[in-house]
């Protein structure tokens, strides 16, 4: 790895880049249809009642049971029927529920759609969308929510009043930020570069090869995909992106922190 590297949240990029996305818009979601209720057991059931006022006025014993066995048929069949349509009707009106949630988030995000697409063909619009991006970017930086105390080495130290001489008031040491797990211990950068006024921080590495109590390299690559320091790794997120060509391969990540990673080799000559 060439030193010194700097990384840049992937949102600073996109605003750099004036990369301005069209918001995800779901497909449009298709109307219910529900199943027609059946009735014909309704009409059995009169149909039988008809039957059993013609044997009555034609005195047929015969035709009477025949309409009574037919009406207790048709009864039954009546019953199963109210079931299935009453259960049609609740899955219809389940499915209707759905749609009409659907079809509010489709509206609000068409409405988003548009709304983005006429800022892309604006350019004052454009610009004033960016600024408001920006601003609401550093608006939601996570801030360091916790004191560590932590063994420095001998580069940190040397390293550290100069820091403090350019950036007074604005280095500070042995804080981190804890995770909402907390049986995972807090990440602990070596400096942090906090510019309070824009809520800017820059997470500062010095990496030494060695470990100067123990003489064991504490930075190495384990694999291809995993270093010594996968952890702090995790912590950004790495990703790679090609956003434009001024841009060109340089790293981002998820997190909202600018890293500045060096190696001690490299104060200790410069």
């Amino acid at each position: 790895m060439k030193f010194p590297v700097v990384k840049v949240p992937q949102e600073l990029i996109k605003i750099k880049c004036k990369h301005i996305e069209s918001p995800f818009v779901i497909p449009k979601p298709e109307q219910p249809i529900g199943k027609t209720s059946s009735y014909k057991g309704l009409w059995l059931i009169v149909f039988s009642l008809i039957i059993i006022m013609f044997g009555s006025l034609n005195n047929s014993d015969g035709t009477i049971e025949f309409g009574l066995f037919l009406l207790l048929i048709s009864i039954v069949w009546r019953s199963i029927e109210s079931v299935i349509n009453k259960k049609n009707r609740e899955e219809y009106n389940k499915a209707l529920s759905t749609y009409n949630k659907d079809m509010l988030s489709y509206n609000e995000q068409m409405k988003e759609f548009f709304k983005i697409q006429n800022i892309r063909d604006d350019l004052f619009l454009s610009n004033l969308y960016l600024l408001e991006r920006r601003e609401a970017f550093f608006d939601e930086v996570v801030k360091p929510n916790c004191h560590v105390q932590i063994k420095k080495g001998i580069s940190e130290n040397y390293f550290l009043p100069f820091l403090q001489k350019y950036f007074h008031g604005e280095i500070f040491c042995d804080q981190g930020v804890l995770f909402d797990d907390i049986s995972v211990n807090p990440y602990v950068p070596d400096f942090i570069f906090l510019h309070s006024n824009h809520n800017f921080i820059v997470d500062i590495e010095i990496d030494e090869p060695y470990s100067f109590d123990s003489r064991e390299p504490i930075h190495y690559r384990i694999d291809d995909s995993q270093t010594s320091d996968t952890r702090r790794d995790l912590f950004f997120s790495f990703l790679q992106m090609d956003c434009c060509e001024i841009f060109r391969g340089t790293n981002y990540y998820q997190s909202d922190w600018m890293l500045f990673l060096s190696c001690d080799n490299y104060f200790s000559v410069f």
